[in-house]
């Protein structure tokens, strides 16, 4: 099941279109039950045709199945997935919708997949206590570092040892647009512009260039594997639009 059929949610359908092969080598029962958006959701226990899914933008052109006005919690009532994968829109101040979403399916026993940021930030350890006390998952590897398996990594391989320290290149955006202004001296303005035309940086770059998307992964690694009680809050932010080629020259000199 997928809640969120956005740019995150389509593009995991097209992933288990294009791997349902190897994924049934691993699991032959593999199927998508239900997927969901906030104006209804798409349900069908036999599974969901996926070809037809990928092609898509908005639920309601699927056709048949499709619950018009229902809600992503009348998804998770009427189904009994295995898995829920929660792809709604990251918002750091209450972690909603997804942290209600993620609430409803852990306390139904149902395991969760998530890259959103914002529950976790918000509710990390209540979220993992929830897991625990009703035997199912809940999985964020996600949600930092997407591509390099941090937190399965610490879990799985240094269970004997203790994270003292985490350093790092948190945000890509952040890391383009100084390198741009400390290799070539591209003026800040026209590296973020660059980085927007290119795809790396959203069209509002706030929430990185701000220091925001950093600051919840500070959040979730100190929480996840320093077992800290680390808040939003806590963290001090300094963005990088105060940043100068005057103070990237004074850098290089020293």
């Amino acid at each position: 099941m997928i809640i969120g059929f956005g740019f995150i949610g389509r593009d995991l359908v097209k992933a288990f279109y294009e791997k349902k092969d190897a994924i049934r080598k691993i699991d032959r029962d593999f199927k998508v039950i239900g997927v969901s958006h906030s104006k209804g959701y798409l349900h069908n226990d036999e599974g969901l045709d996926l070809q037809r899914l990928q092609h898509i933008k908005n639920l309601e052109d699927y056709g048949s199945s499709y619950h018009a006005g229902e809600s992503s919690l009348g998804l998770i009532e009427k189904s009994e997935p295995d898995l829920m994968v929660e792809a709604t829109p990251t918002r750091i101040k209450d972690g909603e919708p997804g942290l209600t979403f993620i609430r409803k399916a852990l306390n139904s026993g149902i395991s969760v997949v998530t890259s959103n940021k914002g529950p976790l930030v918000v509710a990390f350890h209540e979220l993992t206590r929830l897991a625990e006390k009703n035997g199912c998952e809940l999985l964020y590897e996600g949600t930092v570092a997407g591509a390099i398996p941090i937190f399965s990594l610490v879990r799985e391989c240094l269970q004997g040892d203790r994270v003292l320290r985490i350093s790092g290149i948190l945000n890509g955006t952040t890391n383009y647009i100084l390198s741009r202004m400390y290799f070539d001296e591209m003026s800040f303005e026209l590296a973020l512009k660059e980085a927007q035309e290119r795809g790396i940086s959203e069209r509002d770059s706030s929430y990185d260039v701000d220091g925001i998307d950093a600051a919840c992964k500070v959040v979730i690694l100190a929480n996840a594997l320093m077992n800290r009680n680390v808040k939003f809050e806590d963290v001090e932010i300094t963005g990088i639009r105060g940043i100068t080629q005057e103070a990237l020259s004074l850098a290089k000199k020293s």
